[in-house]
């Protein structure tokens, strides 16, 4: 369990081998993140009432590059996945958020920096 406080950032990361299940909820800009994992099977939601976008992506075994962007708070948005190991990219720069998850088989690195978070 990982909270960050600066930005009113709650970040949670319980996993068992390969299964997954990561929240993070950014009150401030009004964002709720999802994503759940099992067995290299992917469900991904992102609701921003802020901006009033949803995403869902959904994916199954284990290959995948997929790219969001979003010009009302400027989101670029990158996910790339091979085989249980992923590069995880998100950026926005209305809010200076940068964010990167890198998971290579089970083993994760995570970084998450946040600049300014005015939306």
């Amino acid at each position: 369990i990982l909270p960050m406080t600066h930005c009113g950032i709650l970040f949670i990361l319980p996993f068992t081998h390969c299964g997954i299940l990561f929240v993070l909820p950014m009150k401030h800009c009004g964002v709720l993140f999802v994503i759940s994992m099992t067995h290299c099977t992917f469900l991904f939601v992102l609701p921003m009432t802020h901006c009033g976008a949803l995403f869902l992506l959904s994916m199954t075994h284990c290959g995948v590059i997929f790219v969001l962007s979003m010009t009302h708070c400027g989101i670029f948005f990158v996910l790339s996945m091979t085989h249980c190991g992923f590069l995880f990219f998100l950026s926005m720069t209305h809010c200076g958020i940068l964010f990167v998850l890198s998971m290579t088989h089970c083993g994760i690195l995570f970084v998450l920096s946040m600049m300014h978070c005015v939306c």
